[in-house]
């Protein structure tokens, strides 16, 4: 999420790479809040139960018994 848990740039623009990471340069409260954002976001999104949960999920999906086709 742009401006929340990171910063958005286009492919193989390094100018506005560039840009970027002097915006987060002159003001690290914003560079703290978004780093902060983004860590919570991973911790919540990429867990171990999480990952768990969904593989166990789409095992459950692909070897779920379906009639033969006519």
């Amino acid at each position: 999420r742009d401006n929340e848990t990171g910063l958005l740039v286009p492919p193989s623009n390094s100018e506005a790479l560039a840009e970027r990471i002097v915006e987060l340069l002159d003001n690290p409260t914003r560079a703290r809040a978004i780093g902060q954002a983004a860590r919570e976001t991973v911790e919540r999104e990429f867990n171990v139960e999480r990952m768990v949960e969904q593989t166990a999920a789409l095992y459950r999906e692909v070897l779920e018994p379906r009639p033969l086709p006519v």
